[in-house]
């Protein structure tokens, strides 16, 4: 279609007031929607704000002259959203400001300007899909992004941290559908839903097109609602028998965490919570990621002592644990899990196998020394071999993870030794109060959907809670609160399909929407 006349439809004015804009107008506005969209990832949680932004980038997209203005707009668009969503990453920083000042306008807005090359890629490839064609165009450009976000969660170790798919997170009705797809579908339909209502604003498209793509965007959201509502259980979930578990959650400020003379009162602090009253008593005790401050291998003392003030017999300690490796030639450490039992007994060690680039370890560090040393010190961790399931006596086998591994759709199992729950051990502290710890736990949420496996997660500060394997909260500590979360394990549930085949079925869509998309842009027209 051709338009022979002005389409005065008020939409189709806004929409081309978008298709006209150039230079820094059209570079703030493509940073500003990113921003709009952003705002419906957790805490704030405004679905609408992408029927807002999405239909802003392809109208944006429709004034590009060329494949490089499309790159741009695409990466622009991207950098928005990530710098905005992230801003929280900056807060760690300011735990020692003085030794790591000068990353502070690097931390967020830099990380997100080269993670949204991806994007800026698969926007300008979408470009060469005639306006003319406007559905075509939305369906390879959602196509594209869609790779693009598996490709930033996987490339250079990945960061799949806030994909748009989280959005659906606080609506159990819609999440469920990444039992079948994981998040990287759902991130699809996230943005093909509101996409297809920039139909509406194409003045290549009729009325009755645009009323169409409009109403099939909302056609997707109803029908994974629909699936959602029948998937879900409507009573809580059944239980394990005999199975207790107590969260710790102290919520020690960052800054005072690794002072060498409060080992000793985080430490009580820890004992003390976990030996509070309790109406059912605790089968295993959780303590957050790096939370004991004494080595424990090799130091049958420190582990005894541990043990006797906070266990009855029966019950276990599972904790985090830092294990220097002074012996090793370089020496290390490892972030770990350690199981204990009332006799200090060390029953099972699990060591992380996901570190954080930058934050942990330095990428190219040896070609690196200066940034290195400035960055992460001159001891880096060495990793684990990866997922792996302990069985702990009195418990069902337990997926073990600690902090940034639970953000990895499709690797937080064991290949071959499905655990019955996952346990996360984490310390957000670093981010005081901010997006970052909500974030955080809206991805174990999704996790537990994914893999239909119930978690419990344990923060030093953060939100600490059980989750069951539909992703619904049962029990939670908030953010910066100090106590102890008291909860019944939920049973699992049989293995999901994406727990089978992972992200091929993501893969299949993506690739047929962009396929689609890029045959019909190529069709003469009639």
């Amino acid at each position: 279609m051709t338009p022979d006349v002005p389409d005065n439809r008020p939409i189709v004015r806004l929409a081309d007031a978008f298709r006209r804009l150039t230079g820094w107008r059209r570079n703030l506005t493509a940073i500003a929607a990113g921003i709009v969209a952003s705002l419906s990832l957790p805490p704030a949680d405004v679905l609408p704000t992408l029927w807002i932004a999405f239909p802003m980038l392809v109208w944006l997209l429709d004034g590009v002259k060329t494949w490089k203005g499309a790159l741009w707009v695409g990466w622009l668009f991207s950098f928005g959203f990530l710098a905005f969503s992230l801003y929280w990453l900056t807060f760690a920083l300011f735990v020692a400001i003085d030794q790591y000042w000068w990353v502070v306008p690097f931390a967020s807005s830099g990380l997100a300007f080269g993670l949204s090359i991806y994007h800026g890629i698969g926007t300008a490839i979408a470009w060469t899909v005639p306006r003319e064609r406007p559905l075509a165009r939305v369906l390879a450009l959602v196509g594209m992004w869609s790779l693009a976000w598996w490709v930033y969660g996987h490339a250079l170790t990945g960061f799949p941290w806030n994909l748009p798919g989280y959005a659906w997170t606080e609506f159990p009705w819609l999440i469920q559908i990444a039992s079948v797809g994981g998040t990287y579908a759902v991130t699809l339909l996230v943005m093909l839903a509101p996409a297809l209502a920039a139909l509406l604003g194409s003045p290549f498209a009729t009325r009755r097109q645009g009323y169409r793509g409009a109403a099939a965007g909302i056609v997707i959201v109803v029908l994974a609602a629909i699936f959602g509502a029948v998937r879900l259980p409507s009573d809580p979930m059944p239980t394990v028998p005999d199975v207790r578990l107590r969260l710790v959650q102290p919520s020690i400020q960052q800054s005072l965490k690794w002072v060498p003379g409060r080992f000793e009162n985080n430490l009580r602090q820890h004992i003390q919570l976990s030996i509070q009253p309790a109406d059912k008593p605790p089968t295993a005790i959780i303590w957050s990621e790096a939370a004991e401050p004494y080595p424990l291998e090799g130091h049958p003392d420190n582990a005894t002592v541990i043990a006797s003030a906070t266990l009855k017999p029966g019950q276990l300690l599972i904790t985090g644990i830092d294990r220097g490796m002074p012996n090793e030639n370089p020496p290390t450490f490892r972030d770990s899990i350690q199981v204990l039992d009332h006799e200090g007994q060390i029953l099972g060690t699990y060591d992380k196998f996901h570190y954080v680039p930058f934050g942990e370890y330095m990428p190219l560090g040896k070609y690196l020394p200066f940034i290195k040393a400035v960055a992460v010190g001159d001891i880096e961790p060495t990793p684990g071999p990866g997922p792996r399931t302990l069985r702990p006596p009195g418990l069902p086998p337990a997926g073990m993870l600690i902090c940034y591994e639970v953000i990895f759709p499709g690797d937080v199992v064991e290949p071959g030794n499905r655990p019955d729950w996952l346990i996360d051990v984490t310390n957000d502290a670093w981010f005081g109060l901010s997006a970052g710890p909500y974030q955080h736990f809206a991805m174990m949420r999704v996790r537990s959907v994914e893999e239909g496996l119930p978690l419990a997660n344990a923060a030093n500060s953060g939100i600490s809670g059980v989750v069951d394997p539909y992703g619904r909260v049962t029990a939670r500590l908030g953010l910066g609160e100090i106590g102890v979360v008291d909860a019944d394990l939920p049973k699992p549930i049989a293995e999901t399909i994406y727990a089978k085949v992972g992200d091929g079925l993501f893969f299949a869509m993506a690739v047929a929407l962009a396929a689609v998309g890029f045959v019909l842009g190529r069709r003469k027209q009639a």
